[in-house]
């Protein structure tokens, strides 16, 4: 893999330039992926979805499809359209459905499997996530030797859809203790990108437990953070957050006004979110 650009889609330059991906080569899939990632973590959807495309047209490898269909599964729930974001998760499992020893292959039907969890909490089909999360747990404890974009970002991303589905089910406390008992892998995480998440889906926990003044001042760390790397679909997740519990409270309007400029330009680069 291309070490430069995995930082910038996986790592501690979020917001940096992409390098130029390879051409004629068994990693051109890889690179595309990874561009298709940091584009769409800019909120740059209709970028990222043309990368997807080069993706897939660049290599038959099916681990490589199977994430470019997971990625433009994640695009779509971001936008809060899950049950579309369903069928792409469906697909990339089945294109890593036979069993796989490679670190890749592993990883993409991880990431299907848990995308399918996210869609189902979503749908509010939540015995389904937890089953989905269930499928994956033996997978997960035994990948240990790969490079962390393909074992400690599917750890972290599992213990994100648990908060959520805890959550979900307005079990907060329990949401609160598993993402204290995440503490390692979020220690352990080198991406920017995905601190600030892990960060934001924490604030959302001390909100649901009723901790509004730690879940404010998280959520706008948050909402910093974003803005200084250049994440706008996590700038916007995180004023979203802040608007629904109640940090607009003072009546000026300001916040209400940036989450509704965010979404404008989010739309304006493909993403489709949904007017409030």
């Amino acid at each position: 893999m291309n070490d430069d650009l995995q930082d910038v889609a996986f790592g501690s330059r979020p917001g940096f330039a992409m390098p130029p991906g390879r051409t004629g080569d068994g990693g051109a899939g890889i690179d595309s992926w990874m561009r298709a990632v940091a584009s769409g973590a800019r909120g740059h959807y209709a970028a990222a979805s043309a990368e997807l495309d080069r993706a897939c047209g660049s290599t038959a490898n099916p681990a490589v499809r199977s994430l470019a269909s997971s990625t433009r599964a994640s695009h779509l729930r971001q936008a809060g359209r899950h049950a579309a974001a369903r069928r792409h998760d469906g697909e990339a499992l089945r294109w890593v459905a036979d069993p796989a020893s490679d670190a890749v292959s592993r990883a993409a039907a991880l990431d299907a499997l848990i995308g399918l969890a996210a869609d189902s909490l979503g749908t509010a089909q939540f015995d389904l996530a937890d089953r989905l999360l269930a499928r994956c747990e033996d997978s997960l404890a035994r990948i240990d030797d790969d490079p962390w974009i393909w074992t400690g970002r599917l750890r972290l991303r599992h213990l994100w859809v648990r908060t959520e589905s805890a959550l979900y089910r307005g079990d907060a406390r329990r949401a609160h203790e598993q993402m204290l008992d995440g503490r390692d892998l979020i220690d352990a995480c080198p991406s920017v990108r995905h601190r600030i998440k892990t960060d934001l889906i924490a604030a959302a926990t001390s909100a649901a437990t009723g901790d509004s003044v730690v879940a404010i001042r998280a959520a706008s760390g948050c909402a910093d953070a974003a803005r200084t790397h250049g994440q706008l679909p996590l700038e916007w997740a995180a004023t979203s957050l802040l608007v629904g519990i109640g940090a607009a409270s003072d009546g000026s309007g300001a916040l209400v006004a940036s989450e509704a400029r965010l979404r404008t330009e989010l739309n304006a680069r493909g993403g489709g979110f949904n007017p409030r």
